[in-house]
């Protein structure tokens, strides 16, 4: 039962932290507008969830205002299914409209429910196993038959 409303308590810290944990990945990232998709953390993440930049493909964009990256943004920021996209800002309607953290947010909202629901479900189920034992200790079966069809 603690640990559903520790999962409820600690969700909105961990919201803040991922915010700027996903914010501090994405600062750090180094990609440049080219035919190779990448194979870094933050890659990996934008196509598994098919999304793009912290709040959205913007995000890219202040990123690449300066004259070593081109306005441009990471390939695996392409829906998958547009397989001629290069993070061309000129067809944005390729790219994935929704950021990582709303979608990352998304899914730890998602565990911490599973949390909050499990625990107390496997709570009772777990004191009604030990209520039943201790039930079935105290009062065992008497005069337990197996029934015969010469019974009936």
């Amino acid at each position: 039962m603690s640990s559903a409303v520790l999962a409820f308590s600690y969700s909105v810290k961990t919201a803040s932290q991922l915010e700027s944990a996903t914010g501090y990945l994405f600062h750090q990232h180094n990609w440049t507008c080219s035919q190779d998709p990448g194979n870094s953390s933050v890659d990996v993440i934008q196509r598994k969830l098919q999304c793009c930049g912290v709040h959205s493909y913007t995000d890219w964009l202040k990123a690449s205002s300066s004259w070593y990256h081109p306005a441009c943004v990471p390939e695996s920021c392409c829906k998958e299914k547009h397989s001629h996209c290069r993070g061309d800002l000129a067809h944005v309607d390729q790219l994935s409209d929704k950021g990582c953290l709303k979608k990352l947010e998304d899914q730890l909202g998602f565990a911490m429910l599973y949390i909050f629901w499990c625990c107390p479900v496997l709570s009772l189920e777990l004191l009604a196993a030990v209520s039943n034992g201790f039930l079935m200790r105290h009062q065992p079966f008497r005069e337990l038959r197996i029934l015969d069809s010469h019974t009936f």
